[in-house]
């Protein structure tokens, strides 16, 4: 069990797969289901160790958390996202089991004091490569050529390395978290001292390249923590010259790798955003904090779902985040704490609040009735010091998680040990078979992810290519869309992308209905699946409007109810708004379209996109005079890169009359 643990924690944070439509955390997610889920196995034809283990108040704290996991899916406004988990980061009941697992190999594969600091190493050894790696990248040094990536609808911002956990956020979570642990180390007499220290300096730097403020205050936090524990178990009363002389040169290392990185610049301008947290992107932040407030209120008990946030955010979004970040759509809500409480209510909370306290408990007993595992026991407790702080800022990401679950197992395990009795060769082989089943699981997702990104890639050449280059680009779409959706029909993304393609190339096709009548069956998929996701409200209207305006009255009814619903789930969501309002307009719903224009403008009154809508539906009107000044003001507004849509507003003004 401690070789699944610990191969879950160099997966969770060195693994990923180039080519996804998510290349971090979905493969990273995928391999920690394929060693918890065989540990849960392994544990199952385990019983005569499992009557022996004394159970403790932290493990009953840790299954009351997943049963309200449990809870929180079943009753969860979008069940099945809620059991396999968003694609972005997969935070669903299936790695919710798999954390559990983890947990469970952490607490019964840990005997002693060596297997708690040596599973302790594998995970510090694993954030070190990837630290480094993140101060080659801050350098611009990175060996590798990544394509722009988008998360949460913005693009990753430009010199905030992600190393081989993708975002800069949790790179910067797990860095921290290392820090303080490899710092710990790094202060206790002993063997291999200075080489925890070093890594603990390296993951210093990468914390601070990251420009992650989060991560910044989780760093001191465990600091503080981690030095006042090892004061108390005696380990650092009273330093010596030596080992000061160290840290002010390890000090002076970490300076001088960030200097060289290019980072001192960033870091002190980010430090001083830290100090004023209403500025640049402090301020999207609180926007996102009411929103999961706001979310929360309308489901209080049990919340959303698991993994719902992203879904709900256009319900409850303010306008005030979009003035900041213009089409920003997170999927987390940038504190694990109120992740929490929109997806999970008042009882999820709560069962994590058990789960701390039990730890607290835990902990202090393993401090006294083990004094020879204090330095560590010190250690543990100031990196999950720094996640806890840290997660109040920001998404912790799979590694966090991992880190979190296999730290509470030990210490569950040192306060209660397991019998030593060796693993049956029953057990053994259900934890294989339970692995070669999750791993073929996590194969067909994986495809299904790469058939997906192929799809949108296809997609997006297809509004840069004309003639038969673009039917081909769209042609290739369906066909990498299509392989996508029966290698994951439980994904509603994959479902509307799908809808996308097929509607691509019914534009183009001389005989588009067939394909009409597909994308419209995928896009009522994308609905059943998830039925409060906006968009695939909205891929229904697209596609049932367009089907209308090729001469089919049936679907009229259908179309202006899927696009009130699109509009009504995302009520100050410009893109589909004016997605809408373009719909309308097509199936001949002028005031309709010109009502949605107006709102528009009133919520967005400098985008210049939204000002063109609201010409378009004036001069469908009939009122010429304000439909041109609509279009000047479209023309004076701000367009973020779209040059095309500027153009396309410029010629309609030149036409005669306007």
């Amino acid at each position: 069990m401690r070789l699944w643990v610990r191969a879950a924690l160099v997966f969770a944070v060195l693994l990923f797969v180039v080519g996804l439509s998510e290349d971090f955390e979905d493969p990273k997610a995928a391999a920690v289901r394929v060693c918890g889920l065989a540990v849960i196995a392994t544990a199952a034809f385990s019983w005569r160790m499992l009557r022996r283990i004394t159970w403790t108040p932290l493990d009953g704290a840790v299954l009351a958390w997943l049963s309200t996991e449990l809870l929180a899916t079943l009753f969860s406004s979008a069940p099945v996202l809620s059991l396999f988990g968003d694609s972005a980061q997969r935070e669903g009941f299936s790695t919710s089991l798999a954390m559990a697992g983890l947990y469970l190999g952490a607490r019964m594969g840990t005997r002693n004091g060596t297997d708690l600091q040596r599973t302790i190493d594998v995970a510090l050894v694993a954030i070190t490569i990837a630290s480094a790696y993140a101060l080659f990248q801050a350098a611009g040094l990175d060996w590798i050529a990544w394509a722009p990536r988008i998360v949460g609808g913005a693009p990753i911002a430009v010199g905030r390395p992600g190393s081989t956990l993708g975002h800069a956020t949790v790179l910067g979570v797990a860095s921290s978290a290392a820090a303080v642990a490899g710092l710990g180390r790094g202060f206790v007499p002993g063997r291999g001292r200075w080489v925890w220290a070093l890594a603990g300096a390296i993951c210093v730097g990468a914390t601070l390249v990251t420009l992650t403020r989060a991560a910044w205050l989780g760093l001191a936090a465990g600091v503080v923590v981690v030095v006042f524990l090892l004061q108390r178990a005696g380990a650092w009363r009273n330093p010596s010259r030596r080992t000061l002389l160290a840290g002010a040169g390890l000090a002076a290392l970490i300076a001088v790798v960030v200097v060289a990185s290019g980072g001192g610049d960033r870091v002190a301008v980010r430090f001083g955003e830290l100090l004023h947290p209403g500025r640049g992107s402090g301020a999207s932040r609180l926007e996102i904090w009411r929103t999961a407030l706001d979310a929360w209120r309308a489901r209080p008990w049990l919340g959303w779902g698991p993994d719902t946030f992203g879904m709900v955010f256009s319900h409850y979004q303010t306008p005030s985040l979009w003035r900041n970040e213009w089409s920003f759509v997170p999927f987390h809500a940038h504190s694990i704490y109120l992740q929490a409480l929109a997806t999970r209510g008042v009882l999820g909370i709560a069962s994590a609040a058990v789960w701390l306290v039990a730890l607290a408990a835990t902990a202090r007993s393993v401090w006294r009735r083990a004094p020879e595992d204090r330095c560590t026991v010190a250690a543990l407790l100031g990196m999950l010091t720094a996640l806890a702080v840290a997660g109040a800022f920001g998404a912790i990401g799979i590694a966090g998680q991992s880190l979190i679950v296999v730290a509470s197992g030990m210490l569950s395990a040192r306060l209660a040990p397991p019998n030593p009795e060796p693993l049956s060769h029953d057990s053994i082989r259900a934890g294989v078979l339970a692995a070669v089943v999750a791993a073929l699981w996590a194969v067909t997702d994986l495809s299904a992810s790469g058939a997906a990104a192929d799809a949108r890639n296809w997609l997006d050449r297809v509004n840069s290519v004309s003639g038969r280059a673009s039917r081909i680009a769209s042609e290739r779409a369906v066909m990498a869309a299509r392989r996508a959706a029966a290698l994951a029909p439980t994904d509603d993304r994959i479902a509307r992308l799908h809808a996308d393609a097929l509607f691509a190339v019914a534009d183009a096709s001389s005989r588009p209905l067939p394909l009409m009548l597909e994308a419209t069956r995928e896009a009522r998929r994308a609905i059943r699946l998830v039925p409060e996701q906006s968009e695939n409200h909205l891929r229904l209207g697209r596609v049932l409007g367009a089907r209308a305006a090729m001469g089919d009255p049936t679907v009229i009814t259908e179309a202006r109810a899927a696009l009130d619903r699109a509009a009504q789930l995302a009520p100050v969501d410009a893109v589909i708004l004016g997605e809408c309002a373009r719909m309308r307009l097509i199936i001949g719903d002028v005031d309709r379209a010109l009502a949605l224009a107006r709102e528009m403008t009133r919520l967005y009154p400098d985008d210049g996109p939204s000002q063109a809508m609201l010409g378009r539906a004036l001069l469908r009107s009939g009122d010429t005079s304000e439909g041109a000044v609509a279009l000047r003001r479209a023309l004076a507004g701000e367009w973020r890169g779209d040059v095309a849509g500027r153009e396309e507003v410029a010629r309609e003004l030149a036409l005669p009359g306007r």
